[in-house]
């Protein structure tokens, strides 16, 4: 089930609270006049006034019995450093996130049981931290993908903010009133179709209008020009005219098939899907070529690499 605070239909401005461990556990709270009141893990209360003349510093302490107590010491020094130590630089609470302008909360923690920290339709990682957002195509780093809950039936904000609240004592997170949001999840989360067709090469092709094509095929019996398709395979065929080029090697470069291309899949069991939804990722083209894909086919999506594939320079007779 879709997480309602982030991937059910958005409303006006998505804004929900999140409690902080701090908040919604014992913890110590100060203040910059002469107490502090601390809060202990069996439910007592501490008061700890501080008067300090010249060189000497005096504590008077109360806890819940009413019972008082004094102590003296020679130096002011430690009255300070738990305040300066409790300041870190670019993060927040234990999880350590960065400190971005749309992740701008420093006192309070996510709350992970509400947002689902580290799944799929979350923004958030399993840190709390919110995650990388990215724009398609291989926009994310190594070993990630971009993902848009839309295209499968979620929603998340193209634009997530989050900030402290003094009054509420929590993160209070807000978004922009639109499902458009995409982000970066490692490659083992996203939720790809397992290709278990054979090993491929790139053809020389044909467009729709006759124009000169590059054909990626995978799911041959052997990696060789005189492969033959033996059950499972997926075919992309890139229109190199729209990227004016013809036939030969295409440069290293992330090639859209939306309007420039095709991509089918065959099970060997069912009709042929098409779409033309989805990139090739050239790495390198010499006598082999090297690169990735990910393409969309039905409620399918595959995500592959290529290496050293064959590159089978033919002349086909187009038109």
């Amino acid at each position: 089930m879709l997480n309602p605070l982030i991937n059910s239909a958005c409303p006006a401005v998505a804004v929900f609270s999140v409690c902080a461990l701090t908040a919604c556990t014992p913890g110590t709270s100060t203040s910059d006049g002469s107490g502090t009141t601390e809060a202990t893990s069996d439910g007592s209360t501490t008061q700890t006034s501080t008067q300090t003349t010249g060189d000497t510093t005096e504590e008077a302490t109360t806890d819940d019995s009413g019972s008082e107590t004094e102590q003296g010491t020679d130096t002011t020094t430690d009255a300070t450093s738990d305040s300066s130590d409790s300041e870190t630089d670019g993060t927040t609470g234990t999880n350590s996130c960065p400190q971005t302008e749309e992740f701008a909360c420093s006192q309070y923690e996510i709350d992970c049981e509400q947002v689902d920290c580290g799944g799929l339709n979350s923004p958030f990682d399993e840190n709390g931290c919110l995650r990388d957002t990215c724009n398609g195509g291989p926009s994310c780093g190594e070993g990630m993908e971009c993902y848009t809950p839309l295209d499968w039936g979620g929603c998340a904000s193209s634009g997530l903010f989050c900030n402290d609240s003094e009054l509420q004592m929590a993160c209070i997170c807000g978004g922009d009133a639109d499902c458009n949001g995409s982000y970066c999840v490692p490659h083992e989360l996203y939720p790809v179709t397992e290709f278990g067709g054979g090993p491929g090469r790139f053809d020389n092709s044909c467009a729709p209008d006759d124009g000169p094509a590059h054909e990626l095929v995978l799911g041959l019996d052997q990696q060789t020009c005189d492969g033959i398709l033996a059950g499972e395979s997926l075919r992309i065929i890139i229109h190199s005219g729209n990227f004016g080029l013809g036939f030969g090697p295409m440069p290293p470069d992330v090639y859209d098939l939306e309007g420039n291309g095709f991509v089918f899949y065959d099970n060997g069991m069912d009709p042929p899907e098409s779409s033309d939804v989805g990139f090739v990722e050239i790495d390198a083209w010499d006598a082999t070529v090297t690169g990735s894909y990910k393409v969309w086919v039905g409620d399918k999506v595959f995500v592959g690499e290529f290496s050293d594939i064959p590159y089978c320079d033919g002349n086909p007779m187009c038109g």
